[in-house]
């Protein structure tokens, strides 16, 4: 099953993807978004988010990564994949990226792909947060506070229960 593993905004309606197959191109999705369900989203188009393998606009935007896959130009790159079932790979390349390109949205797009894989009410109750309108801000403002999106983060690493495959792995080599 092919999988869009990393994504970047060109400009317009075009987007960099790299797949799990190792394949990386261009998609222009201009005529998409030109017509319905997609035409709602247009003005938001960057607020895109990664989920699953799967890029989304909302609720209803979704677009098969089989599909955008079909119509990427671009050519098969030896460059590390990015695992997209594991958050621990998603949001550090995320965050990486996020430093590359000075670009808080990138991070963001994570956050908010796996808010709506994991339930934004389940990270919002891990992460301490005051309220889902306080997270949904967090990833949605130009200028999101450091440390929501941080407890944003961790929550999402500790529900996937990476925390505890980290602490175990640690713990593996302490036993007598």
């Amino acid at each position: 099953m092919i999988r869009v593993v990393d994504v970047d905004y060109i400009d317009g309606f075009r987007l960099h993807l790299v797949f799990s197959d190792g394949f990386a191109g261009e998609v222009d999705l201009a005529d998409e978004f030109s017509k319905s369900p997609f035409d709602a989203f247009a003005h938001d188009f960057k607020r895109f988010a990664l989920a699953d393998g799967t890029l989304c606009w909302g609720d209803d935007g979704h677009i098969a990564p089989e599909y955008l896959r079909e119509v990427a130009r671009g050519d098969f790159t030896d460059a590390e994949l990015i695992n997209p079932t594991d958050p621990a790979s998603v949001l550090s390349a995320a965050f990486r990226d996020s430093i590359e390109e000075g670009d808080i949205t990138i991070l963001q797009a994570a956050i908010r792909g796996f808010s709506d894989e994991l339930g934004m009410a389940r990270i919002v109750e891990e992460a301490g947060i005051k309220s889902r309108p306080s997270a949904y801000k967090t990833i949605s403002s130009s200028s999101p506070k450091l440390e929501t999106i941080v407890k944003m983060c961790h929550a999402i690493l500790k529900i996937d229960g990476h925390e505890e495959r980290h602490v175990h792995r640690a713990n593996a080599g302490n036993h007598v």
